[in-house]
């Protein structure tokens, strides 16, 4: 399942404000799933589920670090899943033009894409669904943060960083 969650990322997230159910659907999936990933990588495919990971959301890349133990990989896939969430949601309030960076590692806006015009009902209805998402995020950043494991990975980032 964890393989499902980190390619869901690569193009959920950037796509949530035209695709706000399939947003919606990868929160949930995160929120399902994400916590049990730990137990997920002590099978016998541990190394090709590292690597289709790793391959998915190139983490070896953005950190600049070889996710070769499993460990290893589990600090960055949470780590990256919370700062994703984040920097969506910071964007999603136009909040993310506030921090130093003015911009995310993340590939959190959609690229080259039109969006269609919506018929009233159907834009209050996309309107509201991403309201919610944005929320659901923040929520799930916060459960994250409660979650003692998470937040003890959360806080070796940071002092390794």
């Amino acid at each position: 399942m964890s393989i499902n969650v980190s390619e869901k990322a690569v193009g959920v997230i950037p796509s949530r404000h035209v695709h706000p159910a399939a947003y919606r659907l990868y929160i949930e999936l995160l929120k399902r799933h994400g916590s049990s990933f730990a137990s997920q990588l002590h099978g016998s495919s541990n190394e090709n589920v590292m690597k289709a990971i790793d391959n998915a959301l190139h983490l070896s890349d953005v950190f600049g670090v070889q996710a070769s133990d499993s460990a290893v990989l589990v600090v960055l896939f949470v780590f990256s899943s919370v700062w994703q969430l984040l920097d969506a949601s910071l964007e999603d309030e136009g909040l993310l033009e506030c921090t130093p960076d003015k911009s995310s590692k993340w590939l959190t806006e959609i690229q080259d894409m039109d969006v269609d015009c919506f018929q009233e009902k159907k834009y209050e209805y996309h309107e509201g669904m991403l309201k919610m998402n944005t929320l659901m995020a923040i929520e799930m950043i916060a459960e994250s943060l409660q979650n003692r494991m998470t937040s003890r990975i959360l806080l070796l980032v940071r002092q390794n960083m």
